[in-house]
């Protein structure tokens, strides 16, 4: 069965808004300095420990990041076929930061009462799959103007195709 989060939590971090920071300064920003002391992995270098990699990933998460005005993705997971769909929505980006409807103006609503017809829905069995569709594909032209944008799905495509794999369930970011 599908399964899509509301569209709450992006539209209340785009509301948010901090400056841009290098990750390095990021970091740092959020108060999570880099680890002094790293603990071995299997091939005997190094790495960063489980918990400083999930508090620096929350804090990461709860940034500030602005709206692309060519739309937004929902990403979801159908674990009944195996596959990662993504449905893109048109949007307005007003001059106060707010995504708005592009046809009436108003503030689109962070309770997920609010329900538009997608522009386009893409759907593939893999992160690199449904990348490919979005991004490089005549119909993901137009869909995603902004770096931060296509990284950031690259990101929840990846974390997507995890959750099918083991199981767990996919929740948007």
């Amino acid at each position: 069965m599908a399964t899509v989060k509301p569209m709450g939590r992006a539209l209340h971090v785009a509301r948010v808004g901090r400056r841009r920071r290098t990750p390095s300064t990021t970091t740092r920003a959020v108060g999570i300095a880099r680890p002094t002391t790293t603990k071995t992995d299997e091939s005997g270098g190094g790495g960063v420990g489980d918990s400083d990699r999930l508090r620096l990933d929350d804090a990461l998460s709860d940034r500030f990041i602005a709206l692309d005005p060519a739309g937004y993705f929902l990403v979801w997971t159908n674990d009944d076929e195996g596959t990662i769909g993504a449905s893109h929505f048109d949007n307005v980006v007003g001059e106060d930061g707010l995504a708005r409807d592009p046809e009436t103006g108003e503030v689109i609503p962070c309770d997920g009462s609010y329900k538009p017809k997608p522009t386009e829905t893409y759907e593939g069995r893999t992160a690199k799959e449904i990348s490919v569709e979005v991004f490089e594909s005549e119909k993901g032209k137009g869909k995603c103007s902004m770096m931060t944008h296509a990284n950031y799905l690259g990101r929840e495509f990846q974390r997507a195709e995890e959750c099918l794999r083991t199981g767990k369930k996919y929740v948007q970011d």
